[in-house]
């Protein structure tokens, strides 16, 4: 599928006006150690490509990111056709803002038609929170929801990536870097093709993402970057079997050491990364999020939708969680599922 056909199916998956993305690109990585002349790139209307590697991985990095676009846009499908809320973020954008107060972060809050209040926060290109009569609220990045570009930078080595990324200390543990404000930059060092282009699906869930939720809770985040993925023959598959993290997953059950869902849920980045059991995290969250997807179970299918909507209007992810779902049958069911796969 060519670039505008697949740009007007995407829209079409996505059904949300967060995640239509226009792209540009210069062939000069700027970075705060000087720049990076990239020697190829491709160019498409959601997105852009560059890379220092040949042309015939370009071409495959092209095809697994129109693939991996996709499939993120359609899992994370979440923007219901709700008009009261459609309303009101016309009425936002359309109408003239009443500034309520100023903070000292430099947060500022404003009254909108309808009752509607607006929180604006200066940080990460600007955040938003709309806050309804009715106690509901919605948090998303201003530049994400109304779009914005996201180029690609596939580096060599990891020399090549810190004078992508330049100063900053943002990184995602994969050898990758993202922003939600439209840059993915990562070390396609990896021994294998399929595992470089896997990295670059992962990625691209992260940039997916941060387009949609706010601070997603970290299982989540990394369950779904793992959903999807490049297996050994170079073939993008939508639930991917990955065995390693299945592994871990049967041992610590079998060691009655997996980490509980109630628990796995509330997990901040910290707590994620930064212990022994990283590893068992986040092949609970891929088995979990891949349960969670695939689950034929009436008190568990079609459930996932309502937990994004949920998220994406800003209610706590905990919260949501434990509201949507009876943590003891999850429980149980998920054991049966990761024994019979």
């Amino acid at each position: 599928m060519r670039t505008r056909d697949f740009f007007r199916s995407l829209v079409a998956v996505s059904g949300s006006v967060a995640f239509i993305v226009w792209i540009s690109v210069s062939v000069m990585g700027q970075s705060g150690e000087g720049e990076v002349e990239w020697k190829f790139s491709v160019e498409t209307e959601h997105y852009s490509i560059c890379t220092n590697l040949s042309l015939d991985f370009l071409g495959k990095a092209e095809e697994v990111a129109e693939k991996a676009y996709a499939g993120a846009a359609k899992r994370m499908d979440i923007h219901r056709n709700d008009p009261e809320f459609i309303k009101s973020l016309e009425l936002s954008f359309g109408r003239k803002k009443k500034l309520v107060k100023s903070f000292d972060d430099g947060q500022k809050q404003y009254q909108l038609p309808g009752g509607v209040m607006l929180n604006e926060w200066p940080e990460h290109g600007t955040t938003y929170e709309f806050l309804f009569p009715d106690g509901k609220k919605y948090t998303f990045w201003k530049d994400g929801m109304l779009g914005k570009k996201v180029s690609m930078y596939l580096c060599k080595d990891k020399a090549e990536l810190k004078q992508s990324i330049g100063n900053s200390q943002v990184g995602t543990g994969r050898g990758g870097w993202y922003v939600a404000e439209g840059k993915i930059a990562i070390s396609m060092d990896r021994p294998y093709e399929y595992e470089n282009l896997d990295n670059l699906v992962h990625e691209i869930s992260h940039q997916v993402m941060n387009y949609i939720v706010y601070d997603p809770p970290v299982w989540l985040d990394e369950g779904l970057a793992m959903y999807a993925g490049i297996d050994s023959g170079n073939i993008y598959r939508e639930g991917i079997l990955r065995e390693k993290y299945l592994k871990l997953c049967v041992e610590a059950v079998e060691e009655k050491g997996l980490v509980a869902i109630k628990r796995l849920v509330k997990l901040d980045y910290d707590e994620f990364h930064f212990t022994e059991k990283e590893q068992l995290h986040y092949g609970e969250s891929w088995a979990l999020v891949r349960f969670l997807l695939d689950s034929e179970h009436r008190e568990i299918k079609g459930k996932f939708q309502e937990y994004m909507t949920e998220l994406r209007r800003g209610v706590d992810a905990c919260e949501a969680f434990v509201e949507i779902y009876d943590l003891e049958l999850l429980s149980r069911e998920w054991r049966k599922y990761l024994a019979g796969l």
